[in-house]
């Protein structure tokens, strides 16, 4: 992946043209067969295109379908990979082709698709055998790369034919990149990325997708809501992102809110003004710092001391302890709000509680920073165990000495008169729910619900009350004395 992004438009993106027409051949001796198989990328020269010539270690994948007869399976596939100088064809382990003349026949189709990075392994009998593979953090190995691809049954192709001639296969991969995609490259500015995983970007209107498996001669993708987090993935010296775009980009009156999370600190805003993007662009982001304009997302809230923990006095993304207006709804696993679209495709793949490995799908760790965390499902029993509650139309209270903590009975965000439901990070014996704390109007009761509707994880949305858990930078727990903005490629 040379060249990946270019770019300048003012002093913040830069946007290029590039020819991606970069052409390799394919060998390998597999008992009688030799292949020859030229491999191309056929991205439209007129585009900005992201992928300009081929790295060593890059990956495609490929699946036959011999002429007469019906698709070979998903378990049935090879694999070419790029030396450095030529692309080599292989049979994984756990791959049930044969090549050989009588496995792929003297003539057929080929299925082809790139996913970057060469991290990605392919486990058969799965629903969703595109995954990655080499991230430092395990909870990810079973969840397909949301990035960009190249694929060759894009643009209206269907496979590329390849023949047998003697001994020798033959045929020529014109790999493209789909349409709509956009990348956005973020440079380090002199500081190193050091975990694939540790980087996210959010950008309003643009959805992040990643190729699910093959079927039926095509690569079937997962797209997630627009404005949902991209992976990032580090490349040279910086880190990049891929999503598809939405119709909003073709009108330079619309802004578009960009959101960095970097896995530890706070995450960092900025805004798109008066751009348009077209399909295939290229766009190159200044480092994510204060002095690039980049702002702290959220601040963060005040907390007090009680029933041993440090509580919020506030809801994540509320502006103080009394705002029925601003209260955020997450949907579980999901770091960004709840956009009204309706997406659980992600929250589907997340079996989990949110600590541990997974602490990273945690929204108030994501936006906050490490220093907070969402409560446990024994956080909420502690407050009910050790404090004192009192209840009206207004608020659920809960005093320890002297020391109380108020959430909402009712919230705008659900109407008026509406209850109030937020989550735990605790998944439920049965791993379809999450443990939810419920608060209603004129009751003094304090309900926990692990099952039902609203604490089922691919569908409910609820608000989340953060904890804070690092070094205290307050005076008496009030508000913060400091107010920094993180430099996040450090």
């Amino acid at each position: 992946m040379k060249a990946f992004f270019h770019v300048m438009l003012a002093c913040v993106l830069a946007w290029t043209l590039s020819s991606c027409h970069k052409t390799e051949h394919a060998s390998r001796t597999e008992e009688e067969l030799t292949f020859d198989l030229k491999v191309v990328n056929a991205t439209d020269p007129a585009t900005r295109a992201v992928k300009t010539d081929w790295e060593m270690g890059d990956k495609i994948f490929l699946f036959f379908k011999k002429e007469g007869t019906t698709l070979l399976t998903a378990e049935k596939y090879a694999v070419l990979t790029y030396s450095g100088s030529a692309w080599v064809v292989s049979k994984p382990s756990n791959s049930a082709i044969e090549l050989t003349a009588s496995g792929i026949g003297t003539s057929g189709i080929i299925y082809a698709v790139y996913i970057p990075f060469g991290n990605v392994a392919f486990s058969p009998n799965t629903y969703r055998p595109f995954q990655s593979s080499l991230n430092q953090n395990s909870a990810l190995n079973s969840i397909p790369p949301f990035s960009f691809y190249l694929a060759n049954t894009v643009g209206g192709e269907d496979g590329n034919e390849y023949g047998l001639s003697g001994s020798v296969v033959t045929g020529t991969l014109t790999m493209r990149l789909p349409e709509n995609f956009v990348y956005f490259f973020i440079e380090a500015d002199g500081r190193k990325y050091d975990k694939n995983e540790k980087y996210r970007l959010s950008v309003e209107g643009v959805r992040p997708v990643a190729v699910e498996r093959y079927a039926n001669e095509q690569f079937p993708l997962i797209e997630l809501a627009a404005g949902q987090p991209m992976w990032g993935y580090e490349y040279r010296d910086g880190i990049c992102f891929a999503g598809i775009m939405d119709d909003t980009w073709a009108d330079a009156t619309n802004n578009h809110r960009m959101i960095f999370f970097s896995d530890g600190d706070p995450a960092v805003t900025k805004i798109f003004s008066g751009k348009t993007l077209v399909s295939h662009a290229s766009v190159k982001l200044s480092s994510p710092t204060a002095e690039n304009g980049w702002t702290r997302y959220m601040e963060a809230p005040e907390y007090v001391e009680i029933a041993g923990n440090n509580w919020s006095k506030w809801n994540l993304g509320s502006t103080g302890a009394n705002d029925q207006t601003h209260n955020l709804k997450f949907r579980w696993a999901e770091i960004v709000p709840d956009s009204g679209q309706g997406n659980s495709s992600f929250s589907a793949l997340i079996s989990q509680s949110l600590t541990g490995d997974y602490v990273i799908f945690d929204p108030a760790r994501a936006i906050l920073g490490s220093d907070w965390r969402m409560p446990t499902r024994s956080d909420y029993s502690a407050l009910a165990d050790d404090c004192t509650l009192s209840t009206s139309n207004d608020w659920f209270t809960f005093t320890e000495d002297e020391t109380s903590i108020h959430f909402i009975t009712h919230n705008a965000a659900y109407g008026s008169g509406g209850s109030n439901y937020l989550w735990t990070s605790t998944v439920a014996s049965d791993a379809a729910y999450a443990y939810v704390r419920e608060f209603h109007v004129g009751e003094d009761l304090f309900n926990e619900s692990g099952s039902g509707e609203e604490a089922k994880r691919a569908i409910g949305i609820h608000f989340i009350r953060p904890i804070y858990k690092g070094f205290s930078m307050n005076d008496d727990h009030g508000v913060q004395k400091e107010e920094y903005l993180p430099t996040p490629l450090d």
